[in-house]
């Protein structure tokens, strides 16, 4: 068994780090994230999101029932790499360990900020994998690479958990707003705190987005992917009923009186 002050130790080392090159990477943007990709972490000259993969992957295997706040930070950190970074994605799925991360949307149990969080990286890859990459595409438009595409993607989502039950653990951060309290690795600075929620909501929405234009006219609904399903109808019907309920406000508001 680990040693839990051993592990405690650890989580409060990468907590700092992790936040900081986060931040780091969003302010660089996607060439910020390229470079630190082609920046050695170790003597096998393998990158510092190699790395974590393989930790995560071992950490999967061995302690699948435990929480660490390290776990959760480190997918949060790839989170910000992926996002509007189709080299990253592109680096992160040509690892074997990118299978782990479909396997935390298992876990037993309710929904956790590391399953969420472990959610966010998968839309996350589904939502930027392939955008302006690959012979004859422009900017946005979608492609495949290395076996990998959006509706390989989508097509492991809905064999781990479904589709309605990911957009459950996607949103479970948005529902339960005492899961960024006590227990979990977030700061408590209001402050800060207000734009770590801001930058999730605003992700989940992307990603969202993603998966509807996936599944209603994406290659996720070709032959043998079993078409829209249950969890799908879920979806499609959530998400319409969000829009309905905008519409609605934005009708209100302009028939306000003066």
């Amino acid at each position: 068994m680990a040693d839990a002050g051993a592990d405690a130790d650890v989580d409060a080392d990468v907590t700092g780090p992790c936040g900081a090159l986060a931040a780091l990477l969003d302010a660089g943007g996607e060439a910020a994230k390229e470079m630190l990709l082609r920046i050695p972490a170790n003597s096998n000259n393998d990158s510092l999101s190699d790395v974590i993969l393989v930790w995560l992957d071992n950490w999967t295997e061995q302690q699948v029932a435990d929480q660490r706040p390290t776990v959760v930070l480190l997918v949060k950190l790839l989170c910000h790499w992926c996002q509007s970074c189709p080299t990253a994605c592109t680096a992160i799925l040509s690892r074997p360990e990118a299978i782990s991360i479909f396997n935390m949307l298992k876990i037993t149990g309710p929904p956790t900020m590391l399953k969420s969080f472990a959610a966010l990286l998968v839309g996350s890859l589904l939502e930027f994998f392939g955008q302006g990459h690959g012979q004859g595409q422009g900017h946005g438009q979608r492609g495949s690479n290395g076996g990998w595409s959006p509706s390989t993607i989508v097509s492991l989502v809905r064999k781990n958990v479904g589709l309605g039950n990911f957009t459950k653990l996607l949103e479970h951060p948005r529902d339960v707003p005492s899961a960024w309290g006590e227990g979990s690795p977030f700061s408590e600075a209001e402050l800060e705190l207000s734009g770590l929620k801001r930058w999730y909501g605003d992700a989940v929405d992307g990603i969202r987005k993603a998966i509807v234009l996936e599944v209603t006219g994406g290659a996720g609904l070709g032959e043998g992917d079993g078409g829209a399903g249950e969890g799908d109808d879920q979806l499609m019907n959530q998400q319409s009923e969000e829009v309905s309920e905008k519409r609605a406000a934005t009708i209100c508001y302009n028939l306000r009186p003066d």
